[in-house]
């Protein structure tokens, strides 16, 4: 599958689906009130990234969310497991490795990557 192309910062969550797994990363900086209608946490470091599934709240962002998790889900043959991933974790290479046109602490952009090679090979070609 292909990775996707999408900056993201420290104040939201973002869902990335990359055909056998499903990564819920969480960002630094996202709002209290968010974390708690789908975790039931105030606070980044009390949500448990071994979870795997969002517990069901009564409330219309964690049935968002969880909905648009059940749709990926029911379009795939397989079960996809959920990965939570907290910025700054020792996990997060495990989402940025699927960003293809974003910088990530691991190195430069996908863009960046193809002229580096393209510089190569007229190197190797001169």
């Amino acid at each position: 599958s292909s990775g996707i192309n999408a900056e993201y910062g420290e104040s939201g969550p973002h869902l990335l689906d990359n055909g056998l797994v499903l990564i819920l990363w969480v960002g630094a900086s996202s709002p209290s009130k968010w974390l708690q209608e789908i975790f039931g946490v105030t606070v980044l470091d009390q949500v448990d990234p071994t979870v795997g599934n969002l517990q069901k709240f009564d409330n219309p962002t964690s049935i968002r969310i969880r909905g648009i998790i059940d749709e990926i889900r029911a379009a795939r043959q397989q079960h996809l497991r959920l990965n939570i991933v907290r910025q700054k974790d020792k996990t997060e290479h495990i989402f940025q490795q699927f960003l293809v046109e974003d910088k990530t602490d691991q190195g430069m952009n996908y863009t960046d990557f193809l002229c580096s090679i393209h510089r190569e090979i007229r190197n190797i070609l001169s």
